[in-house]
């Protein structure tokens, strides 16, 4: 690895506090850590910010006493390059820094070479812009469907109601880039007619917020990447037949991701893989929570617990019959074997 590609990566480590040790930069670099003491130490007298440093385990060694190194053009460059990306992706203490830096190390570059530098990154600045809006314009584009999409969605989940919007704000100049264009995306949402939509964060429930989830990740099943999904209250508020809907659909989250799902409603729990069990027990002065995994036999006891309080005949035959629907409906949506 070249030096100045060297150096430039320990600038974007430094940004990024990725590495906590110049023994982890060292081995992850393949080079000496005596070599990535002496790379931190020309970083800092070449003028690029390096006040994080002492934070994360860079430290010049006693005894480490090494002679003045003089950096080539293309390395003051490659550093130019380095701070001017903490500059627009950073927000840590180096990045705080990074103007200064840039201007101290354009000093040790021709005036000709300055301006190169300079054209070609206002070049770079349009070309962004120009992205940036034309991402602003498919944002907007798309929101609308989004809307559609997540309001059945919502009518199919128990609130037929509810006002859902996507608000996508557009950044304007350069200081507004960042690495996804220059938006702020914003869910509103009005539960009930007659309220004014306000951001989704602010204003929906725990149960009214797990299910919105539930609607855009049904929307945006194919394109969302999240492994695991955890939802929490969102059976509040709706009764058994409702239940069953929001039941199928985690089931049909479940395709794409891991779910967990923490529910007291009957017609969730039966569309569950693993049925886990929570239990407080109280032994003199202590309380414990206990975490039980339960077998085929005792999940019918405890769906048959849900259903009422007592665990009759009945009660268990529609436990049976809850879960073998749910097992039906499972072997449906599993693809079928090559």
């Amino acid at each position: 690895m070249r030096r100045a590609d060297r150096l430039f990566q320990i600038v974007q480590h430094l940004r990024g506090r990725r590495l906590t040790t110049a023994a982890q930069l060292a081995g992850w670099l393949r080079v000496s850590e005596r070599t990535v003491y002496r790379d931190i130490r020309d970083l800092s007298i070449s003028g690029v910010p390096v006040e994080g440093a002492a934070g994360v385990g860079y430290r010049l060694k006693p005894g480490f006493d090494f002679p003045p190194i003089m950096l080539t053009m293309d390395e003051v460059e490659a550093l130019v390059a380095g701070a001017r990306m903490v500059e627009t992706w950073g927000g840590t203490a180096l990045g705080s820094h990074a103007r200064s830096a840039i201007a101290k190390i354009a000093l040790a570059l021709p005036a000709a070479r300055r301006e190169e530098i300079e054209r070609t990154r206002r070049a770079v600045v349009e070309d962004l812009l120009g992205r940036a809006a034309h991402l602003t314009a498919s944002r907007r584009k798309s929101a609308a469907s989004l809307e559609r999409g997540i309001r059945g969605e919502l009518a199919e989940l128990g609130m037929p109601k509810a006002a859902f919007s996507v608000q996508v704000t557009a950044g304007a100049g350069e200081d507004a880039l960042g690495p996804f264009g220059f938006d702020a995306v914003e869910f509103l949402i009005s539960p009930n007619p007659g309220e004014p939509l306000k951001p989704l964060q602010k204003i929906a429930s725990g149960g009214e917020l797990a299910r919105v989830m539930l609607a855009i990740r049904t929307i945006l099943a194919a394109a969302d990447q999240t492994p695991t999904v955890i939802f929490d209250e969102v059976d509040a508020g709706i009764g058994g037949s409702m239940g069953d809907v929001v039941g199928r659909k985690l089931l049909a989250s479940s395709q794409g991701h891991q779910v967990l799902c923490v529910t007291h409603l009957p017609q969730i729990a039966c569309y569950g893989d693993q049925h886990l069990m929570v239990e407080k027990r109280t032994s003199q002065s202590r309380t414990d929570t206990v975490l039980h995994i339960l077998s085929p036999e005792d999940r019918r006891h405890d769906v048959a617990r849900m259903l009422g309080p007592s665990r009759t005949t009945t009660a268990l035959d529609h436990a049976s019959e809850l879960l073998e629907s749910a097992q039906r409906l499972k072997k449906r949506l599993k693809p079928a074997k090559a």
